[in-house]
């Protein structure tokens, strides 16, 4: 795993100055072997550390609700299987163990003429959208 594909992978701007940080940032963790711990922590360290609830941490006074950011919850969420997180295997899982028949609607979208659309306007209104994609799938 190198800086060209971590960055379109996590969708980062092409950009040298990127690239750079991000070849700078990997002998930090070239010790370690397993692949998918290697992708834990450059998402952790690379996509979330560096703006993600840092707020909670230089201001620990400020009253906050955000009961899915905490370190607790990433622990819990990266102690499952890869396989699990690759296929959302412990959403659908508790889905099918407590209400079965949710899994018959669709998540996170309609399941209509409505998905294509809401796309085709996303892509309209921010161009620069599809080039992400673009990079993130073929990078």
């Amino acid at each position: 795993m190198d800086a060209a594909q971590i960055v379109p992978r996590f969708g980062m701007p092409a950009n040298p100055a990127v690239r750079a940080a991000v070849e700078a940032w990997l002998p930090s963790f070239a010790h370690i072997r397993d692949p998918f711990l290697r992708l834990d922590l450059a998402y952790l360290e690379l996509r979330m550390g560096c703006w993600a609830f840092a707020q909670a941490y230089v201001a620990p006074g400020l009253p906050e609700v955000s009961p899915m950011i905490s370190r607790r919850c990433f622990q819990a969420m990266l102690s499952l299987p890869p396989d699990w997180r690759r296929g959302n295997r412990m959403i659908l899982d508790s889905v099918r163990l407590a209400w079965p028949e949710l899994l018959e609607l669709p998540i996170n979208r309609y399941g209509d003429w409505r998905d294509p659309m809401r796309l085709v306007r996303r892509a309209a209104r921010n161009p620069g959208l599809i080039l992400k994609r673009l990079r993130k799938r073929f990078g």
